[in-house]
């Protein structure tokens, strides 16, 4: 069995399979996009018929218009299903998969809406947000386990390549041009986890970051910082993004995370919005001087401020701090 059709017959929950089916069958589109997208292995699907039909998509909409709606529909059919009653490894891994897909694909979409991206490189975002992990859903396919589950990012990919001179995102972009997707998108999955990775794939790279701290997996923040600049997310942007602050087009806002600040820029702060004096904090905490003012400068810079009232302002809004009590 080729690593496509490995994919390909990795089981769908049974009601998911029915609602793509259900959509389709409406004939609305946008409805039949947002139940596909909602799982990566019957996107797959999708994009592999759309392929093998000679129309290279580089998105969902791409495929559906492309092949059509009976196309698509006759190739979800064929997807094998199970119920939550009977879940198996097959099965953990395909329910893995439209969790973490899903959960890129909503941050991608609130990280596009940050940039201003245009309607077509968004549908494109979001295809390989939903499809950017399941060269890794095929790694474990073949093993029966995540031997990487608790390591970083960069450190799967360093494993990985030693242990099979690929990673799983160089795997998934492999597979994604061997059935026949475009170009573009079997990029932007295969070198998201590159060191310098570009256009959609630096995009799909931080909302991967983004979804490992959302759920408590490890990740360096200077590697979330270094992917915001390469993107053009500024520190404001960075920070509104991580408390949750930015909603996007579909008004969904992402889970809060963590502050950007460190623990003494957060005090800086908690400090200014209270009305005390630098020279005061230094004392309570047993601070220089000179380390106070230093922290609250680094502070403004995170949260897009040049002084200390727009940081107070700045800062309350993201959520960092609270002008009334001084606490997150």
């Amino acid at each position: 069995m080729s690593d496509g059709e490995r994919l390909e017959w990795l089981p769908v929950l049974s009601e998911v399979r029915e609602l793509c089916l259900e959509a389709l069958a409406s004939g609305d589109s946008e409805r039949a996009l947002v139940a596909i997208q909602a799982n990566p292995v019957v996107a797959f699907a999708c994009i592999s018929t759309a392929g093998r039909a000679g129309v290279r998509p580089e998105s969902l909409r791409a495929a559906l218009e492309g092949c059509g709606q009976a196309a698509l529909s006759r190739a979800i059919a064929q997807q094998p299903t199970f119920s939550l009653g009977t879940i198996g490894r097959l099965q953990s891994i395909s329910l893995a998969q439209r969790h973490h897909g899903r959960a890129t694909a909503r941050l991608g979409a609130v990280i596009a809406e940050a940039l201003g991206l245009a309607c077509e490189r968004r549908e494109a975002l979001a295809t390989a947000c939903v499809l950017h992990d399941f060269g890794r859903a095929l790694m474990m396919a073949r093993s029966g386990a995540d031997a990487y589950e608790h390591c970083t990012p960069e450190r799967r990919v360093q494993l990985e390549s030693e242990a099979h001179r690929y990673d799983h995102a160089q795997l998934g972009g492999l597979v994604l041009r061997r059935v026949g997707a475009g170009p573009g998108l079997c990029q932007a999955v295969a070198d998201h986890h590159a060191e310098e990775p570009e256009g959609l794939a630096a995009i799909v790279s931080m909302a991967d970051m983004c979804v490992h701290l959302e759920q408590g997996r490890p990740v360096r923040m200077e590697a979330i910082h270094r992917r915001a600049e390469d993107i053009g997310l500024g520190y404001s942007a960075l920070a509104l993004l991580l408390a949750g602050g930015f909603q996007g087009p579909s008004g969904a806002m992402p889970t809060p995370t963590i502050s950007p600040l460190s623990g003494r820029e957060q005090l800086a702060l908690e400090a200014a919005a209270q009305g005390r004096s630098y020279a005061e904090l230094g004392r309570e905490h047993g601070l220089a001087a000179t380390t106070v003012p230093a922290h609250a400068r680094s502070a403004y810079a995170k949260v897009g401020a040049a002084t200390r009232e727009e940081a107070v302002v700045a800062a309350s809004r993201l959520g960092l701090i609270s002008t009334q009590t001084g606490e997150r």
